[in-house]
């Protein structure tokens, strides 16, 4: 016999809790949320301010689902607790808010359906629920079993549904002013006022469906916006060629004298910069600034609206097409799409700046992100020369090992390969050659090295050759160097720890950068024309970092003599001297980054390529050896871990760490002192240089910039001037010392004293 559990709480509680179905311990008690769900459930409402007592408390169904999974409750069944549940909430004494948690509670008492797009939004029941209330969805606390990292944006809803509930004011909706369909004089009226109306911010957002700006939006308050489109579904101009090329004229001479901001600048920037239009470097960003604020949520604009604004979730219609999509007959959508975007980006800038200044942030965004955008802006959009003539050279040379490689593994073997497919490969190697694979390895580059010793075959080494020249084939292809250069998308909000990410730059072509390896690739980056290469690289940073906040003076002691802690780790381990050519310097490095950061003997050993039992040898030999490392600095980031879950490093940048806490966790935090200091340090030294000198690459721990032949010795000194920024930890004093590097290409780089 199934056992209902009823709801809980009073019929004159202002705010309704809605979930799924009982499971195992509420029906064993006779209460929702008593389990493992209404734990997390209970100290989410005490973290947003709210009293279980003073909730109403149900569910959907009352009684348990089959194997504890809504989805496997009968159709007709489900219909039936449904109009059960409105039953249940029209007999209520006049709720201000509903709150349903989950997909099948939103769908119970909303035409609505996508539980985390519409977590958040403020929105109205069912006409069937007969009260003047609002509904305010949020994840089922359940999810955080399998996605621990949503909790705060659950939080973050039930505070909401909190300020509604204590607010006296009845909660009305948005609404707004919106310019779609614009005539040819409204596009230049609108134009006009916000060139002679001098607003302190404009939000600009541009559309560019199929890679075709297709509109314009321009917002200059919480309510007022305007589309500017340009063409149609169908591809058919908006406007007459005569008008366009007024309307562009207009928009090149207003848009550069506005105050703008937006979501993600460096797109917009860009786009209108390649429309010939060059506008002013803008401060706020929604997603920089709520980057700065939470570095480990989601900095997408619908989540930062959810949050900060009332406007409900628009990004996708009822069909789950998205509202950046033109499609022929739906134009309107499209347009107010592009006006939701402008408004959503506008009233979350402004309560963002708010609580910047509330947790006493706004100088740290304005010196590690708002500055940060024009130089940054800059190199996105210069890019790196490449030497064109050697690399079609290199282009003939790989061809022809692939050519050559590919015929003689055919001739040997009798089998066309491609060496890219995993399956082929273990085919020949383990099928038709006889060999045995390695466990647990396959055909990765280590387990060809393996069998290339083993059996005394240059098969597997040529698959190797033949993919390293592939790879390097599509990094350097015509798609990938355009106007013989090679571009990337540099960010601000793309990694927690504050790093600056690259990435292929979008649409253009281009490569991630930051990750181009040491060796032959970077040989085909150069200078300017007439300039060679100078670089700057912080002298074994994070490193020093961690020494500081260890207070570990034979650590420290290495630097202060000028030793490599490398050079003098490995001596350490291994009794004697190893050159950085030895394997041995590899483990050794290894061991260092990642014994600092909380590296297990498991994954020392499986990095290092060596047993397990000198793994744990090692990491005990070098722990032993500098025991500050465990005892303060590890000992201090689990403290304030568990203290508050917040770490700041000493440029006043802010870490809140959302996930479970345990081992993973301070791993992650331990890493983020150093990482962060090292690279905030790097964006101040490039902020100085840029207006001085052409920035061609940010590595993290270091620039390359592009200087005149003849100004080499004046950048060299500027480079280290530019990198002497003192920082405090735990009331000491610090720089980090640079070594500078000169060369023709990035590959052939030397030291300079």
């Amino acid at each position: 016999m199934k056992v209902e559990v009823p709801p809980e709480g009073s019929r004159y509680a202002k705010v309704i809790l809605i979930g799924e179905a009982p499971a195992k311990e509420e029906v064993l008690t006779g209460r929702p949320f008593q389990g493992s769900a209404g734990r997390y459930l209970n100290r989410f409402l005490r973290l947003a301010g709210l009293r279980r007592n003073e909730l109403y408390i149900t569910n959907v169904s009352k009684n348990r689902a089959p194997k504890d999974t809504m989805s496997l409750i009968p159709f007709q069944e489900l219909e039936m607790w449904r109009k059960r549940l409105i039953d249940e909430l029209n007999g209520l004494f006049e709720p201000k808010i509903l709150v349903p948690l989950g997909r099948y509670a939103l769908e119970s008492v909303t035409d609505k359906k996508g539980i985390s797009n519409f977590r958040g939004s403020i929105l109205t029941p069912r006409e069937c629920i007969r009260h003047k209330c609002i509904v305010v969805p949020t994840l089922h606390p359940s999810v955080v079993h399998y996605n621990y990292s949503v909790w705060p944006l659950i939080v973050a809803d039930l505070a909401r549904v909190r300020k509604l509930a204590e607010s006296d004011v009845p909660y009305e909706p948005p609404t707004f002013n919106f310019i779609i369909r614009p005539t040819f004089q409204q596009v230049i009226d609108t134009l006009e006022m916000l060139k002679k109306a001098n607003f302190p911010m404009v939000v600009i957002d541009v559309e560019t469906p199929h890679d075709r700006l297709s509109a314009i939006g321009l917002a200059w308050s919480r309510r007022d916006a305007i589309s500017i489109p340009f063409y149609y579904g169908t591809g058919r101009d908006y406007w007459t060629l005569e008008q366009e090329a007024e309307i562009w004229k207009k928009l090149a001479e207003v848009l550069p004298q506005l105050n703008l901001a937006n979501q993600n600048v460096f797109f917009d920037w860009r786009i209108l910069y390649e429309h010939n239009i060059r506008l002013k470097t803008p401060t706020w960003d929604p997603m920089l600034m709520h980057h700065c604020l939470y570095p480990e949520l989601p900095h997408r604009l619908d989540v930062i609206t959810s949050i900060y604004t009332d406007i409900p979730f628009y990004k996708k219609d009822e069909k789950g097409e998205k509202g950046s999509t033109l499609r022929a007959g739906m134009e309107r959508d499209h347009w107010i799409y592009n006006c939701y975007d402008v408004v959503a980006a506008f009233w979350s800038i402004e309560n963002l700046r708010k609580e910047l200044a509330e947790e006493g942030l706004i100088r740290v965004y304005i010196d590690l992100y708002a500055e940060m955008i024009e130089p940054l802006l800059e190199m996105n959009l210069r890019g790196v020369p490449v030497d064109v003539e050697q690399l079609k050279e290199a282009r003939k040379v790989l061809k022809k090992l692939i050519e050559d490689y590919t015929q003689e593994i055919y001739e040997q073997t009798g089998c066309k390969l491609n060496v890219n497919s995993p399956k082929q490969v273990s085919e020949l190697l383990f099928g038709t050659l006889n060999m045995q694979p390695y466990k647990g390895e396959k055909t990765g580059k280590k387990a060809l090295k393996k069998l290339a010793y083993k059996y005394q075959s240059d098969i597997p080494t040529m698959i190797i050759d033949i993919r390293a020249a592939r790879k390097e084939l599509s990094l350097f292809s015509e798609e990938n160097v355009v106007d013989g250069r090679v571009r990337c998308d540099y960010s601000l909000a793309r990694t927690s720890s504050g790093r600056l990410a690259s990435r292929k730059a979008f649409s253009r072509g281009g490569m991630n950068l930051q990750n181009v390896k040491r060796g032959e690739q970077r040989k085909f980056f150069v200078a300017e024309k007439g300039h060679i290469l100078v670089g700057g690289d912080q002298k074994q940073a994070e490193a020093r970092v961690v020494g500081w906040y260890a207070r570990d003076r034979k650590f420290l002691d290495l630097f202060a003599k000028g030793k490599s802690i490398h050079l003098e780790n490995a001596k350490n381990i291994f009794g004697e001297y190893v050159e950085k050519d030895d394997p041995r310097y590899v483990i050794s490095k290894s061991l260092i980054h990642g014994s600092n950061y909380g590296l297990s003997a498991f994954t020392f050993a499986r990095i290092a390529n060596i047993p397990l039992a000198d793994a744990k040898r090692h990491l005990e030999l070098y722990h032993s050896t500098y025991p500050g490392i465990r005892k303060v600095f590890h000992a201090y980031v689990e403290q304030e871990i568990k203290r508050c879950r917040t770490l700041v490093n000493p440029f006043g940048r802010r870490h809140i760490f959302f996930g479970r806490i345990g081992l993973e966790l301070f791993k992650e935090a331990y890493a983020f002192l150093p990482q962060s200091t090292v690279s905030d340090v790097n964006k101040k030294a490039l902020k100085r240089l840029y207006k001085h000198y052409i920035v061609l690459l940010e590595l993290h721990d270091g620039l390359i910039l592009s200087v005149p032949k003849g100004e080499v010795h004046f950048a060299i000194e500027a480079l280290r001037e530019a990198y002497d920024i003192p920082f405090q930890i735990w009331g000491e004093t610090h720089t980090i010392p640079i070594e500078v590097s000169v060369g023709q290409n990035w590959a052939e780089m030397e030291e300079v004293e």
